[in-house]
């Protein structure tokens, strides 16, 4: 069995077929089948995605890791929460704790956490060659230490920022007090500034569309001014006209985009 049959398979929603090619064949239709069992988002395709984490290529476990996150059936979690923690390939580790932070499973902030504060110990033996194995393989070789500890370091402070995770402050507060460079003090110190006061635009993410609205207004407002100063009129009115109903459109755009994300976390508080 090969990719067409994976894909056939797929088409008819053939669940059981892509969980024996799951279990059976070469690397590439592994990874296939995994993938496009989280397409289909059957549970019951979990029991054999989960086994899917412990196969031998790299790329079969990163596909069923990701098919996982996509059904989002926590029988997952106990085993993605040890890869997170244990995995020896950074790449794996890394997406692991993503998904264990979507599935709100607190062990992802300890993960973050530690990620961030103690990133010497994540990276010993050699680790941090293999943080960037999944996107960019011909880096794997000869990725620089520091690169990859400054990378990780941001990733880990960007993700507790924007899981508001407040209670991690204080520890990265303290770590800020012992960090080996002033680069590092600097990043965990507004980490923790940014945990305590989270920026507008994590308090409100819907709003960051709305930048963009002033770059149209502004675009008008030009335009008006040089049609005004060259005397088109009529031409420059129908262009005003149709930068206007541009403009409605962006603004219906945000009140839609706002309105999700607000019913968004109403289900979200109402869930916890």
């Amino acid at each position: 069995m090969g990719r067409q049959e994976a894909y056939d398979a797929h088409r008819r929603g053939d669940v059981a077929l892509l969980v024996k090619q799951l279990r059976g064949g070469d690397a590439e239709t592994r990874s296939m089948a995994a993938y496009y069992l989280g397409r289909l988002r059957s549970a019951d395709a979990v029991p054999a995605l989960i086994d899917g984490l412990d196969d031998q290529s790299e790329w079969v476990q990163m596909s069923s890791l990701r098919a996982l996150s996509r059904i989002g059936d926590r029988r997952a979690v106990p085993r993605i929460s040890r890869m997170a923690e244990t995995d020896p390939v950074l790449a794996l580790s890394r997406t692991a704790t993503d998904v264990l932070a979507e599935f709100r499973d607190p062990r992802a902030i300890g993960q973050f956490v530690s990620l961030l504060t103690e990133t010497d110990r994540h990276l010993a033996g050699g680790r941090h060659q293999t943080w960037i194995a999944k996107e960019k393989p011909s880096e794997t070789i000869n990725a620089p230490y520091a690169k990859v500890k400054r990378r990780i370091q941001k990733w880990a402070a960007r993700r507790l920022v924007e899981l508001r995770t407040k209670g991690a402050a204080p520890a990265i507060e303290a770590a800020a007090r012992t960090a080996a460079s002033r680069r590092e003090r600097f990043l965990l110190r507004r980490t923790a500034r940014r945990l305590r006061h989270p920026p507008w635009r994590v308090r409100h993410p819907e709003m960051r569309l709305r930048s963009y609205l002033w770059w149209w207004v502004v675009l008008l407002v030009v335009f008006v001014l040089a049609a005004r100063v060259s005397g088109n009129g009529s031409t420059a009115w129908a262009v005003t006209q149709d930068f206007a109903l541009s403009i409605l459109g962006l603004v219906v755009l945000i009140v839609c985009v706002a309105g999700f994300f607000e019913v968004r976390e109403r289900r979200r508080r109402g869930g916890d």
